[in-house]
């Protein structure tokens, strides 16, 4: 049983380290010598990489990048360790925070949607046409990138509190129980969280701008 503890500990502690791997970062830095903390957003992600560097191919290559940090690990933990859906979960979540809060950037990071897309690509990707439907239905009513992620990372988990089990059917494992939509509803509620946390900022900077006018 110990060793059983010792081992998830350490599944933990490398799926941490694994979302920590600073793909913008690396790219910007060596491709085109910008510290991408230090420009634009500040976001360490895709799309402030793609900002940053006026790159479409380099935005595209550090978007799929961050998605396989987040699905190789979760295809490894499930198909090879054969790790429970209970079990996934704390693993899965602290790849999306290692990207977000980086610990070989003093902690910063992006926003965790690509690692996230890739995390839940494996799980349910149902979840993931949630959220892009939302995406776009709030940026259509108001163009703009961070409200429109805000908007879609909390409405997202709708579907799964009005049709648990239409949608658990997509779910990893494929059962439909109250435990399963428990699970289900934790483990997208933490990635919520994860990528809200990220938004605060820019949330705050739009409510400036707009107190300023």
């Amino acid at each position: 049983m110990q060793e059983v503890i010792i081992n998830y500990i350490l599944i933990c502690i490398l799926c941490y380290i694994t979302g920590s791997i600073p793909t913008a970062y690396i790219l910007v830095k060596r491709r085109y010598n910008k510290d991408i903390r230090l420009e634009g957003t500040g976001n360490v992600g895709a799309m402030n990489s793609f900002e940053v560097t006026g790159s479409g191919k380099a935005g595209i290559f550090i978007f799929l990048i961050d998605f396989l940090k987040g699905l190789i690990p979760v295809l490894i933990l499930t198909g090879v360790i054969k790790l429970s859906f209970a079990l996934l979960i704390l693993p899965s979540v602290l790849l999306i925070a290692g990207h977000n809060y980086s610990i070989f950037l003093k902690f910063k990071g992006g926003r965790g949607l690509s690692t996230a897309m890739g995390v839940m690509f494996t799980v349910n990707i149902l979840m993931i046409l949630f959220w892009l439907i939302f995406y776009f239905i709030a940026h259509k009513i108001k163009s703009n990138v961070h409200l429109a992620s805000i908007a879609a990372s909390i409405l997202y988990v709708l579907p799964l509190v009005f049709f648990p089990g239409f949608v658990n059917r997509f779910t990893l494992n494929n059962s439909v129980t109250n435990d399963q939509n428990f699970l289900l509803f934790t483990f997208c509620a933490s990635i919520s969280i994860l990528i809200l946390l990220k938004h605060i900022d820019p949330l705050q900077d739009l409510l400036n701008n707009k107190n300023e006018k």
